[in-house]
């Protein structure tokens, strides 16, 4: 039987064109929130240059418009933010504390206040780029671009439908510990998430969760999760537990609207 992880079974399909893209795009991959200014109803997708913990600020690229021109914004005016953690939602509001151009257009936000958050999940997940194989029984050729301890999604040729409730395996090639590991777990096919990938429109997207796990597997998946999240960094996450944790508004809340980020007409 052909290996579906070789690479030149993958280059006359579609998949190595999704799995060269989606692996160089994580690559490039920087955190984002959302900001509006207070009194807008305008919501720009902004990145998260760093995190100041001396003084609290969270440091991100000035907001732009869809033609890329700078939004204007002046130092004092009060922003509201929102976040998605790979396991939290977060909104609270802050002040543009300093304006900087050069090298690049930065903002330097301070003051958060009224920060409410609530927990998604549990179990973190987090963007990964991770080549499988998915067996259902037959093996097809997958791209896991998320994953936590209790489920993944993955990204496969549209050639083959597959049902909602269907069995299937999922073999994962990993590197951990400086060690490769082979991981087969077993699996359902969670939802139907369609072609969701207008760059590549041969790409079907599926949500799998994970069944009767042995503990190793927990673990190994688990070690993935921290993995990623230790390349990503949560930087900003800490600093919004410490300020709701030192006398700042902080309320668990009902679900926050329009999460992942996006940019709002």
């Amino acid at each position: 039987m052909a290996d579906p992880f070789a690479p030149s079974e993958l280059q006359r399909t579609p998949m190595e064109r999704f799995a060269k893209a989606h692996t160089e795009g994580l690559l490039r991959a920087r955190t984002e929130l959302q900001i509006q200014p207070a009194g807008s109803a305008i919501r720009y997708t902004v990145e998260l240059i760093g995190v100041d913990a001396t003084s609290r600020m969270a440091i991100v690229s000035a907001p732009r418009g869809a033609d890329r021109s700078l939004m204007a914004v002046h130092q004092g005016q009060i922003v509201v933010c929102r976040w998605m953690s790979p396991s939290t939602a977060f909104r609270f509001e802050a002040a543009i504390s300093r304006l900087v151009f050069d090298p690049m257009p930065v903002l330097y936000l301070g003051e958060m206040h009224g920060i409410q958050y609530r927990q998604l999940r549990e179990l973190p997940r987090v963007r990964t780029a991770i080549a499988a194989s998915l067996r259902t029984p037959v093996p097809m050729a997958a791209m896991v671009t998320d994953l936590s301890v209790s489920g993944a999604r993955v990204g496969v040729s549209n050639v083959i439908a597959l049902d909602v409730g269907q069995d299937a395996e999922l073999v994962l090639r990993v590197r951990l510990f400086q060690q490769d590991f082979t991981l087969t777990l077993a699996c359902h096919i969670a939802s139907d998430q369609g072609e969701t990938d207008p760059d590549h429109p041969d790409i079907h997207f599926y949500g799998l969760g994970f069944a009767h796990l042995r503990g190793e597997e927990q673990l190994a998946l688990h070690g993935i999760v921290q993995q990623q999240l230790a390349t990503e960094g949560d930087r900003l996450g800490r600093l919004l537990q410490v300020e709701a944790t030192q006398g700042t508004l902080a309320t668990q809340i009902t679900p926050l609207p329009n999460f992942p980020p996006r940019d709002t007409p």
